[in-house]
């Protein structure tokens, strides 16, 4: 194989790797709650029994302490 075919194919295959890699998407969903919707679900558990009180007063603190 001469010297320009390998240079052409090596060309073509880093053209192919590089465009190759331009479809791909990245996607990081973040999902952010305040302190206050915390509390309201902290509290919902709470009152559903999900919890205990001593439960929910510590993970409030936590919350709180934030």
């Amino acid at each position: 194989m001469s010297i320009v075919k390998r240079v052409m194919i090596s060309l073509m295959l880093m053209v192919m790797i590089l465009i190759g890699g331009c479809g791909t998407r990245l996607s990081q969903d973040v999902h952010s709650t305040t302190k206050g919707q915390e509390l309201q679900d902290l509290e919902t558990a709470r009152q559903q029994g999900l919890i205990t009180e001593k439960e929910y007063n510590k993970q409030k603190k936590k919350i709180l302490k934030r």
